[in-house]
């Protein structure tokens, strides 16, 4: 909602209460990156990489064999 008010509702006197900084814009950029940010660490808790072993073994092995 912020990014919107900031990129189409930022009149000439919220620029002069900011010192001409879009407030609006800035705080709302930085609350959808701290967003995404606690949806990947979410992500990653909830569906965490599994590593199947039998292939990691197999890759281990195959990189181990002599090239002719």
């Amino acid at each position: 909602m912020l990014v919107l008010v900031g990129l189409f509702g930022n009149s000439a006197d919220d620029k002069a209460k900011t010192g001409d900084v879009n407030a609006n814009l800035w705080s709302g950029l930085v609350m959808v990156l701290v967003a995404i940010a606690i949806a990947f660490a979410v992500w990653t808790c909830l569906r965490p990489v599994v590593v199947d072993a039998q292939a990691l073994q197999e890759a281990h092995e195959a990189d181990d064999r002599p090239v002719s």
